[in-house]
């Protein structure tokens, strides 16, 4: 079980949002300044696209029941948009196999942290779902938004280097960072201007 725990960790906001923070560094430093406008682009709308549902359940206090929904997962989203976009970097301007295997991983990779929030019971398998789709359209604008000018890989190891940085003391120590208190604020304040004063 433990296992399961240390793999979800790898989608918690106390890892990705330094990890896309330094995306961005990386991508700026490099003279990537397409991509990473590309990349500031995507990150807000995966944030927005997952808080605006999150807001309006948590607001009126909304439940769908024939898809056993209360909002997406956050883990789920945040990942799919973030290692997928390290991977469509990674994997610009490379010989067809290596992008293959590059998105192939990054895909695995969500996918099991996806798994791991329903394992832990904190997601179902639909609000898991909604998360990697709206992850994934998020990854699909960046991807083609991003492409670099110049007609050569992009160089990673830099970047690797420091995202493990980032994770190990993350993952290790079990940190974790939630916007739900923050977003819980926000419903409280919007549910009377909504009509939605009998949220429970």
């Amino acid at each position: 079980m433990r296992l399961v725990y240390l793999v979800t960790g790898l989608g918690d906001s106390a890892l990705l949002l330094p990890g896309s923070v330094a995306l961005l560094g990386y991508l700026v430093w490099r003279r990537h300044a397409r991509v990473a406008l590309a990349w500031l682009a995507a990150l807000a709308l995966c944030l927005g696209l997952t808080a605006l549902p999150k807001v309006a359940f948590l607001a009126c206090g909304g439940h769908l029941t024939a898809l056993r929904m209360d909002s997406p997962s956050g883990h789920a989203s945040f990942s799919a948009a973030f290692y997928g976009a390290c991977a469509v970097v990674a994997a610009f301007h490379r010989p067809r196999l290596q992008r293959i295997a590059i998105h192939a991983a990054a895909i695995m990779l969500v996918l099991l942290i996806g798994a791991s929030r329903v394992a832990i019971g904190v997601h179902s398998p639909e609000e898991v779902l909604s998360g990697l789709l709206i992850g994934g359209l998020c990854v699909q604008a960046f991807a083609l938004a991003g492409v670099p000018a110049e007609r050569k890989p992009i160089r990673i190891a830099p970047l690797a280097l420091v995202l493990a940085l980032i994770a190990l003391p993350v993952v290790a120590t079990g940190r974790h960072l939630s916007a739900e208190a923050f977003l819980e604020g926000i419903a409280d304040r919007l549910a009377p201007a909504v009509g939605c004063d009998a949220r429970p």
